[in-house]
């Protein structure tokens, strides 16, 4: 619903609908759009549905449903494009998403999971924020997911640059900022869900290992030749901006055979 601020009557709107809305809205002054997200209600799967509303009249210029997942976090307004990060309404084939949308139609460009690398509760637990380049680099969004992980995407190539668990709490993060300093240095502030503050600087850019599992076994069939392939599930991976070059050596023993 829109208010007439002067006059205090509803200028548009009081339609009932079966969708519940839990963010509030993104208004664009430079074409007096508002972009609002919604959780339809309904059977699995339920879809958030992003909605681009003339602000002057209420007219729905466009809406988009949102791939089967929950909208709990104000849009993200670009120059091109409006972001999402996305909560996932049920465990399964669908989590938690970084959302890209063309902003003239809302056609969907890109969505990033992240269930493939994170557990299953790997969805947002603080709105995202988004730098503005002004040298032509691309803009970069800094997402706090509840598993403690701060993810980092290009959001122009669509890519994930890197992820890196920064609280050890549960709800990871609560907010963040950015600013520069009085030496005109980039900060990124984030706070977690328990009160700790994190102030994040540019830092080398290097590789960085991420134990994933620190304790991996396979199974091998008896009496098995003894040049036969045992592949072992992910043990690290790599979080950092280079790539990371490791050397594996292990150790041979002599097969009896009887």
């Amino acid at each position: 619903m829109s208010t007439d601020g002067l006059k205090g009557n509803a200028a548009w709107g009081g339609g009932v609908t079966l969708e519940s809305f839990r963010a509030p809205a993104s208004y664009d002054a430079s074409e007096g759009m508002l972009y609002i997200v919604s959780s339809n209600v309904g059977n699995y799967p339920i879809d958030g549905a992003l909605y681009k509303i003339n602000a002057l009249t209420g007219v729905t210029q466009a809406y988009t449903a949102c791939n089967g997942v929950n909208l709990y976090h104000t849009p993200v307004i670009d120059q091109s494009a409006i972001y999402l990060a996305t909560y996932a309404s049920w465990v399964g084939p669908i989590n938690g998403q970084f959302q890209a949308f063309r902003k003239s139609d809302l056609v969907l460009s890109y969505s990033i999971a992240w269930v493939a690398d994170y557990p299953a509760d790997a969805f947002p637990s603080a709105p995202m924020f988004l730098t503005c380049e002004p040298d032509g680099r691309a803009d970069i969004a800094f997402m706090f997911d509840r598993t403690g992980h701060l993810h980092v995407v290009d959001v122009d190539a669509g890519v994930e640059l890197f992820s890196r668990r920064i609280s050890e709490v549960a709800y990871g993060g609560a907010g963040g900022a950015i600013g520069l300093d009085v030496n005109g240095d980039p900060h990124v502030i984030l706070e977690s869900a328990l009160g700790g503050v994190f102030d994040l600087t540019p830092q080398a850019v290097r590789a960085r290992m991420a134990i994933v599992n620190p304790s991996t076994r396979a199974a091998v069939p008896f009496g098995n030749d003894a040049n036969y392939p045992v592949t072992f599930e992910e043990v690290f991976t790599n979080m950092g901006c280079l790539d990371l070059t490791t050397q594996s050596t292990f150790p041979t023993y002599p097969m009896v055979r009887r």
